[in-house]
């Protein structure tokens, strides 16, 4: 084989292992809108940021306080 060829089949392998090692980094992180929920302006319905106290749109105040609920076990009497 000429050294042209030689190098042009280099080159295609090089860059399909970089592509395959990039393509399996970019799989195993998340983005950040799939780790957290969307969360929406209950008055105008607008996506609003996690921390925000108002909405950008609307000026709505923003209640996003996470609510704790547990759940109440059954008791058994033995």
């Amino acid at each position: 084989m000429s050294g042209k060829i030689v190098g042009t089949i280099a080159f295609i392998l090089v860059f399909l292992i970089l592509w395959a090692i990039i393509s399996v980094i970019m799989s195993r992180q998340k983005p950040e809108s799939q780790s957290s929920a969307d969360l929406f302006c209950p008055n105008c319905g607008a996506k609003v940021l996690p921390d925000a106290k108002f909405c950008t749109v609307c000026g709505a105040k923003l209640n996003l306080v996470p609510k704790i609920v547990k759940k109440k076990h059954p008791a058994y009497i033995v």
